[in-house]
């Protein structure tokens, strides 16, 4: 049996003075028997992991998120641009 795919967020950076909103990543998840799997807020699967009787589907589906936005730096901030005065 699976479920539906549920929603969540997952923060990928902390507030900080030079970003003090922070920032966070969307994406979605699904439970079928002890498999999980996970999207991005494109709907691209990022991921799948094996559920141990007892783990939280959602703690495992923030780890894989925040671990596949890790691997690509198309999130990263900008750097500042440097303009000669």
């Amino acid at each position: 049996m699976s479920s539906s795919w549920q929603q969540f967020f997952v923060t990928t950076e902390p507030p900080s003075a030079g970003n003090p909103e922070g920032a966070v990543a969307y994406g979605s998840y699904a439970v079928a028997g002890e498999k999980i799997r996970v999207r991005n807020d494109r709907g691209k699967l990022v991921g799948t992991a094996k559920l141990v009787p007892g783990e939280d589907a959602l703690v495992i589906a923030r780890r894989i998120l925040r671990r596949g936005r890790a691997q690509s730096d198309f999130y990263r901030p900008l750097p500042a641009a440097r303009v000669p005065y």
